[in-house]
């Protein structure tokens, strides 16, 4: 029998942390002058402006290529203010999971030019030209986030990748990005919060009207996916039901799902229900989640291991 129970939303038990030694930093004047000058040498040296074929966020931007560079360098300005939270201005390793086509890699690369760069994705035709066009090491990482990372770092960025995963796949994942970092470590993770919630709601209500002569078919055909899948195909239930009440909410999109052979679609988190997913773990920390943020789109939340 299909189990769509949302249950394991509700709030989990708060974990006390375990005595920490993560080191109180005094200098900040020191910390913003070394970013400041980071952040001089980043605006001095021209991004790499070389796009892959296979870059499908490049072709979704409008024919103005400022819209694209303009999401990594939000994506900068992110890590500097996890920088200043953390009073950390360097760092040896560095992940971009996904990379994607490099729409946030380029940036990184010309942002940590000393660090040692890996990147990762699913689709390896984009991994493949991260690697090529960067200068950077390739990530085995496991597609559904299970088991052992087998290496850490120092600086893991993830945008739009938790967007898409059902629960069990989020939880997952969290937990193996926490697993990948080394002590002191960041994790910069961008999520789908209220305000993206409020756009997709708005979409869905258009596409209802557009497609309400086809209703029944759709129906049908939802149907017969949940029951492949074991997930739910109606943004209506993820975004006015289970997000709205519960924090959390996810429908799936069969063309992705398709596409992977998992369930993949939109998952949208609250802030609070995001919060208490990190406040449940003691080995980990919360430095600060930021709405609006990433592309002035998504949620970040920025975790350090302790």
């Amino acid at each position: 029998m299909l189990n769509l129970d949302f249950n394991k939303t509700n709030r989990l038990p708060i974990k006390m942390f375990k005595e920490s030694n993560i080191s109180d930093f005094s200098d900040m004047y020191s910390i913003l002058g070394r970013i400041a000058e980071r952040w001089q040498m980043y605006s001095s040296v021209p991004i790499d402006l070389t796009i892959t074929e296979h870059d499908d966020m490049r072709h979704q931007s409008d024919l103005n290529l400022e819209e694209y560079l303009n999401v990594g360098l939000s994506a900068v300005k992110i890590i500097t203010e996890a920088m200043m939270l953390a009073g950390r201005c360097e760092f040896d390793s560095v992940l971009d999971l996904p990379c994607g086509g490099g729409r946030v890699t380029r940036h990184l690369r010309t942002f940590f030019p000393e660090s040692t760069l890996f990147v990762a994705d699913i689709d390896e035709n984009k991994e493949q030209f991260a690697v090529r066009q960067f200068g950077a090491e390739k990530f085995s990482f496991h597609r559904n986030y299970i088991g052992n990372p087998g290496r850490k770092f120092d600086l893991l960025f993830s945008g739009s990748l938790l967007t898409h995963f059902d629960l069990p796949m989020f939880d997952r994942a969290l937990q193996y990005f926490v697993e990948a970092l080394n002590h002191g470590g960041l994790a910069i993770l961008t999520l789908h919060g209220r305000n993206c919630a409020r756009h997709a709601m708005a979409q869905h209500a258009e596409a209802k009207s557009l497609f309400s002569t086809r209703r029944r078919a759709i129906r049908i055909k939802n149907l017969l996916f949940r029951f492949k899948y074991s997930a739910n195909l109606d943004p209506d239930i993820a975004l006015n039901k289970h997000f709205m009440r519960r924090g959390f909410g996810y429908f799936a999109c069969p063309l992705w799902t398709a596409m992977y052979g998992q369930s993949y679609g939109g998952s949208f988190t609250a802030p609070s229900w995001a919060i208490n997913r990190i406040e449940s773990r003691a080995d980990c920390r919360i430095l600060g989640y930021k709405e609006m943020s990433f592309a002035n789109y998504q949620d970040v939340v920025i975790i350090q291991k302790i």
